[in-house]
């Protein structure tokens, strides 16, 4: 497909978050995660030249920072948060301020006590074809750790148009980006033959993904890091940020058993 489509993004990472990991590592951690979403968003097999490209970044110190309030019912999340990103915006796509689509990361609740956790049973939600949709152009992603990555790109493909793989269509349920749960494969970092086509009729129908057409001009400042997200986070950080109260990579295998 010819051109170059540009998803300007609003990021938010919740107060949840901030008082998990610290405002400070947030800053390298947050970036981390949407850049391996912009790879996965980005890789060839989705049929389309995606940039997936953060306008604005928000990480909330505060319950409720803003007004945008973050409840235990995933859809009332989603909806509180699309409403409230709404209001954040500016309606010109011209503008430079202007955001295509919002994406909230918010922590399910940790070993601390908090007020507020997203339902730990979704990992994110989003409304199927609901990019460039002013009400609907948005989703949001549990803190998973770098695997929260493929979450983010999950949920930006049902906003794409992309539905699960196996559920209404002849592609493999667990082998891709758009499973309906992590499958583990080296195909998970691709989009599947049927994820490639919803995506690619959404962006062809120009009622739909017209907001896609412009490139930014003004970009959220972010921090440049030449290392891996392997390299940055060592496999007990990774354990750490996936398993609130872990102490690190088990390496025991008496301990794995009795797990």
């Amino acid at each position: 497909m010819a051109g170059t489509r540009y998803i300007e993004t609003l990021v938010v990472a919740d107060y949840n978050m901030a008082a998990f990991h610290g405002t400070t590592k947030l800053n390298i951690y947050v970036p981390t995660i949407l850049n391996v979403a912009y790879s996965l968003i980005g890789d060839n097999s989705i049929g389309a030249d995606i940039k997936y490209k953060i306008k604005k970044l928000q990480i909330h110190e505060v319950e409720n920072a803003n007004g945008l309030v973050i409840s235990t019912s995933s859809s009332t999340t989603l909806s509180n948060f699309c409403q409230w990103s709404k209001g954040q915006n500016v309606g010109d796509d011209t503008n430079q301020d202007h955001f295509d689509h919002a994406t909230l990361i918010a922590s399910p609740g940790t070993t601390i006590s908090y007020v507020s956790q997203i339902d730990v049973s979704v990992a994110g939600l989003a409304s199927l074809k609901g990019m460039c949709n002013p009400d609907l152009s948005c989703t949001i992603n549990q803190d998973m750790g770098l695997g929260s990555a493929f979450t983010i790109a999950h949920e930006t493909g049902h906003n794409l148009g992309a539905k699960h793989d196996g559920a209404t269509n002849t592609c493999p349920s667990n082998a891709n980006i758009m499973a309906t749960s992590a499958s583990g494969q080296s195909t998970a970092f691709e989009w599947s033959a049927c994820s490639c086509k919803y995506v690619t009729d959404f962006l062809k129908d120009t009622t739909l993904s017209s907001c896609l057409n412009d490139s930014p001009v003004k970009l959220a400042p972010l921090p440049t890091n030449t290392q891996l997200p392997g390299q940055i986070y060592d496999r007990d950080e990774q354990c750490k940020m996936m398993i609130p109260g872990s102490t690190g990579f088990c390496t025991s295998k008496e301990s794995v058993r009795a797990g």
